[in-house]
């Protein structure tokens, strides 16, 4: 490779330069010759030699390319070779843009080797005479410039009207030369500030698949409210195109508020910094940063999803609304919910029954006290005491409970299905022996009772359990529907 000038080579003998920025400035304008003698005479000490890279052409519609295959963005240099604030000053602060549209091949891509339609650089820069070129956002003349780096871009021509185009950043420009750089090299096809089907919206970078899955790479270094974010990432939602948003800014408000991502330079890298997280446990713990061209292969693949975490977050700076982290981070959040809300509706579930079973029992106290007042009904527990295995049952229930246990006055209520209540001393009700399946639903009493019943036979045992499991069913179904 033939060695480069060194600055005292170039500026010691400038007229050769300044004679080509002179004519430059008789083509485009005496204010854009000026500008280009003072860069190219002055300031123009380093231009890599350019190595075309031949390419199969193929053929344009007049109203725009076809997407360009995937592959390394031209004339965006290496972050090792070109730090930003160098690459800023390259084109001399002239307002650029990296598209244009010609009458005939269509939409221009100046970061494409062969410009998104199989045509050459060399056609377009520096010929005579000039190719008619149009900025595609406001329709003013344009023409191919290059930086003293090589970075290739379009600039308006003189008294061009307020652009939103020309009025980028340098920087703004640079970032959205990586994120192109990152989508093709992730395999999928990237164009450059594009425009919705009804002008709403305008994308940065349109990262588009085979599948035909589209996402917009936004570049965010001017300051923008929430709402504004929020309603320009709606509006491409709406037309089935996820956005991502990346900014470099050490304060970001709307982080986090849509898919978004902090960039952050690591020596000669730009790393993702986050919202990305992984849910461990409990809480969503934030990822090491990782390589931008990492990150955007994560989000057009799906690896990495945005979403809105339900779990408490660990970040240091500030929690977020949206986060990025894998499909199986996400999961393992959802089944813990599953899982907490499983716990929380059996503790729920449990409460009420100790509720229900409280409520029953000191309902079946008050009856029986209140039937000891009856001496009519002496003959009636007499009568049932003699019921066949009463007596067993009543044995059993007073070895449980140590005490002496006997017939409850309180027999014949509605609310023991036709059983016997088993009493102590007090009243207090130990067990309900034998009660019987009836035609209509089972007493809530004795789903909620939560004492023992006991059976003269193990078939009338299994036919009362058929019974109250029919009736469980029904109270569930009822609970239901009234909530």
């Amino acid at each position: 490779m033939e060695a480069l000038p060194n600055r005292g080579e170039s500026g010691s003998n400038p007229s050769r330069a300044i004679r080509d920025a002179i004519r430059d400035g008789i083509r485009d304008g005496i204010r854009d010759g000026i500008r280009d003698a003072i860069r190219d005479g002055i300031r123009d000490t380093i231009r890599p030699p350019e190595v075309p890279t031949p390419l199969p052409l193929r053929s344009c519609s007049p109203t725009g390319a076809p997407p360009s295959p995937p592959g390394r963005v031209h004339g965006a240099l290496p972050h090792h070779m070109t730090p930003w604030p160098r690459a800023c000053d390259a084109a001399g602060g002239i307002p650029m843009s990296f598209t244009a549209v010609h009458p005939d091949r269509g939409r221009l891509d100046a970061t494409l080797p062969d410009l998104g339609c199989g045509w050459a650089w060399t056609a377009i820069h520096r010929v005579q005479p000039p190719v008619s070129l149009a900025c595609p956002e406001c329709g003013h003349g344009m023409h191919a410039k290059k930086s003293s780096l090589g970075l290739r871009f379009f600039a308006h021509a003189p008294g061009s009207p307020a652009c939103t185009l020309s009025e980028e950043s340098m920087a703004h420009h640079l970032l959205k030369l990586e994120l192109a750089q990152a989508a093709r090299a992730a395999g999928w096809t990237a164009e450059l500030e594009v425009s919705g089907p009804d002008g709403s919206w305008r994308a940065d970078v349109l990262a588009s698949s085979a599948t035909g899955g589209r996402v917009a790479l936004e570049a965010q270094l001017a300051g923008i409210t929430v709402d504004e974010i929020r309603a320009r990432t709606a509006r491409m939602n709406s037309d089935g195109v996820r956005v991502c948003w990346f900014s470099d800014r050490s304060r970001i408000p709307w982080l986090g508020a849509v898919p978004s991502v902090q960039l952050i330079r690591q020596g000669d890298e730009l790393m993702a910094a986050g919202p990305v997280a992984r849910f461990r446990g409990t809480y969503w713990h934030p990822e090491p940063s990782i390589r931008l061209a990492e990150f955007i292969r994560g989000i057009l693949t799906s690896r990495l999803l945005a979403r809105a975490p339900q779990s408490p977050q660990r970040f240091s700076e500030q929690v977020v609304e949206t986060l990025w982290a894998s499909p199986r981070c996400f999961s393992a959040e959802a089944e813990k919910l599953r899982e907490d809300e499983q716990r929380q509706r059996a503790a729920d579930e449990g409460e009420l029954r100790a509720e229900r079973c409280g409520w029953a029992r000191l309902d079946a106290k008050e009856a029986e006290l209140l039937a000891r007042g009856d001496h009519t009904r002496g003959a009636l527990v007499r009568h049932s005491a003699g019921l066949p295995g009463l007596e067993d049952a009543m044995d059993q229930v007073a070895e449980m409970h140590r005490t002496r246990v006997t017939v409850g006055w309180s027999v014949g209520d509605a609310r023991y299905s036709s059983g016997i209540p088993l009493v102590d001393d007090a009243g207090t009700l130990l067990a309900v022996f034998d009660p019987m399946p009836q035609s209509l639903p089972c007493q809530d009493f004795l789903l909620d009772v939560s004492l023992p019943l006991l059976f003269a036979s193990d078939e009338r045992r299994e036919r009362f359990d058929e019974y109250r499991a029919r009736c469980e069913r029904i109270r569930a179904g009822r609970y239901a529907v009234s909530s």
